[in-house]
């Protein structure tokens, strides 16, 4: 009855580039798994350093996070920052609004 230990890594790849990463330690005994324990769960977005990451996960980023990849995510990044200004701008500007028509009391 010996029992085998083996920390295994899987993942997923989603649309955006990402890759989604869990790791398991699973037990064996004589060659039939009896305990499967999540230890980690995380995600790798392009461009991220995937150096700690296992050996597989780097393969992968390698091959899946190209240069026209990471030029997307940069895009969509900034796109993202451009219109949470304009949405902080718009609710700063009806919170001034707001005020402001507070300030000059009710209207008659």
């Amino acid at each position: 009855m010996p029992l085998t230990k083996e920390l295994k890594t899987s993942g997923e790849f989603l649309e955006d580039g990402q890759l989604q990463i869990q790791s398991y330690t699973v037990i064996y005994e004589d060659g039939i798994e009896i305990s499967r324990t999540q230890v980690t769960r995380g995600t790798v977005d392009v461009g991220d350093d995937v150096s700690h990451q296992p050996q597989v996960v780097q393969d992968i980023a390698a091959a899946l996070h190209t240069a026209d990849r990471k030029a997307a995510r940069v895009a969509v990044r900034k796109a993202a920052r451009v219109a949470a200004r304009t949405l902080q701008r718009q609710a700063e500007a009806a919170r001034a609004a707001r005020e402001a028509q507070a300030a000059a009391g009710p209207t008659t």
